[in-house]
């Protein structure tokens, strides 16, 4: 289990076809002419249980992970100007721009079909950091590395969320996670192309800093965990580290969805509520834990490290 972390990681896990549409709570029918197939998706912020867009995500970023993988992405000089590369290190960034540009583009696609709010703000996210960063790459500074680690952290939340669907450990826990209704009109925007939404305000980004410096700490022990073992399985020593690290999730969630509340994106918002929710998934399934509700949690921490990180963005 990977914590809360500003590192640019990407994490494409392999997803079985999906059935069926579904969005992140009850539609209403105001904005039936949208291009958005999300655009009545404007309730409670809860689990995604299925989503038409997970089967060909899984096959764009399986290719973006393979190609900027074979580019030596790894090992780029982030720490150098672009002004100090060499024609190798050059060809590195080059090469991975690309590729991101390619999934950028895709991204826009499952964006209008996804009937989820929550998905369809998750592939804007992307392809409005993916593109920044591409436009930044001419005169890049190691400072662009923020947005870079925003938009590869976006490739494993929707990553995570989609196998969470496909293992059923989404459709298990949904029920027993109660909706969380925005206070912020999330009507699709239709006439603006995607841009970088997710910086929060400061006093909000100050307490994001706080709320994974606390779940980084109080979870380390669990950080170190198998979590392929299922309950049945757990030694008295795990079984101990689990319900030690259940309440500072419990706590994380309810001051990531304040910080929700307190902003003024719906984006944000959004987002915020939906990291909450998915801690809570988790914490809700570990009486009955197996493998795949692993999946709950890694769209929490990665979507939390997404929010941090959208922070340290440069305005």
């Amino acid at each position: 289990m990977l914590a809360i972390a500003l590192a640019v990681v990407i994490t494409v896990l392999v997803v079985r076809p999906a059935d069926g549409g579904g969005g992140s709570g009850d539609p209403t029918q105001q904005n039936g002419d949208s291009e958005f197939a999300s655009a009545d998706d404007t309730g409670p912020v809860n689990i995604i249980t299925e989503d038409p867009t997970c089967a060909p995500w899984g096959r764009v970023s399986r290719e973006y992970s393979a190609s900027i993988e074979s580019a030596d992405w790894k090992n780029r000089a982030k720490d150098l100007p672009a002004t100090a590369w060499t024609p190798e290190q050059r060809l590195v960034f080059d090469s991975a721009s690309k590729s991101m540009e390619k999934a950028a583009g895709e991204s826009l696609r499952f964006a209008r079909d996804t009937p989820s709010r929550l998905m369809r703000q998750l592939y804007q996210q992307f392809n409005a950091y993916s593109s920044n960063y591409i436009t930044k790459l001419s005169n890049y500074q190691p400072a662009d590395e923020a947005v870079v680690a925003v938009a590869n952290t976006l490739v494993s939340v929707l990553s995570s969320v989609c196998s969470a669907i496909q293992y059923e450990a989404a459709s298990a826990i949904a029920s027993l996670v109660e909706g969380i209704s925005p206070t912020i009109d999330n009507t699709v925007p239709t006439d603006v192309p995607p841009v970088m939404s997710l910086k929060a305000g400061d006093g909000e980004c100050s307490e994001l800093g706080n709320i994974v410096d606390a779940y980084n700490q109080g979870t380390a022990d669990w950080q170190r965990v198998d979590p392929s073992v299922p309950v049945r399985e757990w030694s008295t020593e795990n079984r101990l580290i689990y319900e030690s690290a259940e309440p500072i999730m419990v706590e994380a969630a309810t001051r990531f969805q304040a910080v929700g509340m307190q902003s003024d994106s719906a984006v944000v918002q959004d987002l915020a509520f939906m990291t909450a929710q998915y801690i809570r998934a988790y914490v809700a399934s570990l009486p009955s834990y197996s493998s795949a509700d692993n999946y709950l949690i890694r769209v929490g921490n990665f979507l939390g490290g997404t929010l941090e990180a959208a922070c340290a963005v440069e305005s």
